[in-house]
């Protein structure tokens, strides 16, 4: 904490300009900490503090890393009206941000509006982020980002709510259950996959293993 003030509190009048930008990501770094060590005050307090640094300084990238952030936090705390207005603020810079945070707002507010049962504003935010990757079938391979599981996760759950994309479910969901289920414990999403993929079997009729997937999902959240 004492070197993420350092570096906060550092003038800007030294700085660089990418040190600058640099040093506007410091406020999501320590909203991070915050939140680690379960202070959700001072979090808020840090990732406003550091919107209204970007916001002065017309820093998208910095702009949609914290509205990703709070997007998250509020559709977590189930907190629909702030939900929405970060939604709408991530979507009004999606885009000025390049592709894979561009990908990463869209999903993150599909899956946001699911969490809401909104499922046509889910459907339409997943095709938009579909047409991202139409364009740039590179993006997916950035293994550090997670992009490319988050994705899956995050379509395969929608599709699976729907009877009739049952089929397409299955299609998306099977192979990242394959991939993850031995560390299922580990892998965040990994129940609502389980689940989501069981529904979707039973979406098709087959019972059983639908069964064996509800299963799996509440071993896992026990």
């Amino acid at each position: 904490l004492s070197i993420y003030e350092e570096v906060e509190n550092t003038p800007a009048e030294i700085l660089t300009e990418k040190q600058r930008k640099l040093q506007r990501q410091i406020f999501l770094s320590k909203s991070n900490l915050y939140m680690y060590k379960n202070k959700m005050d001072s979090m808020l307090i840090t990732l406003n503090k550091g919107l209204q640094d970007a916001e002065m300084a017309h820093d998208t990238l910095a702009l949609a890393n914290a509205y990703l952030r709070l997007i998250t936090i509020y559709t977590s705390w189930r907190m629909n009206k702030q939900t929405s207005q970060f939604i709408q603020k991530g979507l009004d810079v999606v885009d000025n941000v390049d592709d894979m945070r561009k990908l990463q707002i869209l999903l993150t507010s599909g899956m946001s509006f699911h969490e809401q049962n909104k499922t046509d504003s889910a459907l339409i935010m997943i095709n938009r982020a579909d047409k991202v990757i139409a364009t740039n079938d590179t993006v997916l391979n950035n293994a550090n980002s997670g992009i490319d599981y988050l994705y899956q996760y995050i379509k395969g759950w929608v599709y699976s709510s729907i009877p009739d994309s049952a089929a397409a479910a299955v299609k998306i969901l099977e192979p990242v259950y394959k991939a993850y289920a031995p560390q299922a414990y580990q892998v965040t999403g990994m129940p609502v996959i389980s689940y989501s993929l069981g529904q979707a079997y039973y979406n098709l009729g087959n019972k059983e293993k639908a069964q064996q997937l509800f299963d799996h999902a509440m071993d896992i959240v026990i």
